[in-house]
Protein backbone atom coordinates (compact mmCIF):
# COMPACT_ATOMS: atom_id res chain seq x y z
CA UNK A 1 0.00 0.00 0.00
CA UNK A 2 1.09 3.71 -0.47
CA UNK A 3 1.06 6.24 1.78
CA UNK A 4 -0.13 10.04 1.26
CA UNK A 5 -0.62 10.92 4.50
CA UNK A 6 -1.75 14.39 4.08
CA UNK A 7 -2.51 15.08 0.47
CA UNK A 8 -6.00 16.67 0.00
CA UNK A 9 -7.89 15.32 -2.99
CA UNK A 10 -11.23 16.10 -4.30
CA UNK A 11 -12.60 13.10 -6.44
CA UNK A 12 -16.06 13.84 -8.62
CA UNK A 13 -18.40 11.27 -9.27
CA UNK A 14 -17.54 9.73 -5.91
CA UNK A 15 -20.88 8.31 -4.77
CA UNK A 16 -20.65 4.61 -5.60
CA UNK A 17 -18.55 2.37 -8.10
CA UNK A 18 -15.14 3.18 -9.43
CA UNK A 19 -15.46 7.18 -7.86
CA UNK A 20 -16.21 5.59 -4.44
CA UNK A 21 -13.14 3.46 -4.76
CA UNK A 22 -10.47 5.58 -5.62
CA UNK A 23 -11.56 8.04 -2.76
CA UNK A 24 -11.78 4.85 -0.51
CA UNK A 25 -7.90 4.27 -1.49
CA UNK A 26 -6.97 7.69 -0.66
CA UNK A 27 -8.57 7.70 2.32
CA UNK A 28 -7.09 4.59 3.28
CA UNK A 29 -3.77 5.61 2.62
CA UNK A 30 -3.73 8.73 4.49
CA UNK A 31 -5.28 11.28 2.32
CA UNK A 32 -7.93 13.96 3.20
CA UNK A 33 -10.25 13.81 0.64
CA UNK A 34 -14.34 15.79 -0.40
CA UNK A 35 -16.10 13.36 -2.75
CA UNK A 36 -18.17 15.42 -5.27
CA UNK A 37 -21.92 13.75 -6.85
CA UNK A 38 -25.04 14.82 -8.29
CA UNK A 39 -26.47 12.23 -6.07
CA UNK A 40 -27.95 13.14 -2.19
CA UNK A 41 -26.52 10.21 -0.63
CA UNK A 42 -22.69 11.03 -1.28
CA UNK A 43 -22.67 12.79 1.90
CA UNK A 44 -23.44 8.96 3.56
CA UNK A 45 -20.59 8.09 1.03
CA UNK A 46 -18.32 10.20 2.60
CA UNK A 47 -19.67 9.63 6.36
CA UNK A 48 -18.72 5.28 5.13
CA UNK A 49 -15.02 6.39 5.07
CA UNK A 50 -14.75 8.51 8.06
CA UNK A 51 -17.89 9.01 10.44
CA UNK A 52 -16.09 11.56 12.41
CA UNK A 53 -16.36 14.03 9.09
CA UNK A 54 -12.95 15.20 9.73
CA UNK A 55 -10.95 13.44 6.79
CA UNK A 56 -13.53 12.42 4.19
CA UNK A 57 -16.67 15.25 2.92
CA UNK A 58 -19.46 15.13 0.53
CA UNK A 59 -20.27 17.87 -1.57
CA UNK A 60 -23.62 17.84 -3.66
CA UNK A 61 -22.99 19.10 -7.01
CA UNK A 62 -23.68 18.77 -10.86
CA UNK A 63 -20.51 19.73 -12.36
CA UNK A 64 -22.89 19.52 -16.04
CA UNK A 65 -23.95 23.22 -14.67
CA UNK A 66 -21.79 25.35 -15.41
CA UNK A 67 -23.24 28.15 -13.35
CA UNK A 68 -22.40 26.07 -10.50
CA UNK A 69 -18.96 25.22 -10.92
CA UNK A 70 -17.61 27.94 -8.81
CA UNK A 71 -19.95 27.32 -5.74
CA UNK A 72 -18.83 23.60 -6.21
CA UNK A 73 -15.36 24.27 -6.20
CA UNK A 74 -15.37 26.45 -3.14
CA UNK A 75 -17.35 24.55 -0.79
CA UNK A 76 -14.75 21.62 -1.84
CA UNK A 77 -11.65 23.18 -1.62
CA UNK A 78 -12.97 25.29 2.06
CA UNK A 79 -13.29 21.78 3.30
CA UNK A 80 -10.00 21.18 2.26
CA UNK A 81 -8.36 24.39 3.79
CA UNK A 82 -7.64 26.14 0.61
CA UNK A 83 -5.43 23.23 -0.76
CA UNK A 84 -5.51 20.28 -3.21
CA UNK A 85 -2.86 18.02 -4.15
CA UNK A 86 -4.97 15.53 -6.26
CA UNK A 87 -8.37 15.92 -7.99
CA UNK A 88 -9.33 12.80 -10.10
CA UNK A 89 -13.00 13.29 -12.55
CA UNK A 90 -15.00 10.26 -12.67
CA UNK A 91 -18.08 10.29 -15.09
Amino acid sequence: MFNISGKKAIITGANRGMGFSIAKGIHDAGGKVVLIDINDDVTNAAAKLDPTGETAFGVVGDLGKLDKLEDIFLESIGKLDGEVDILINVY
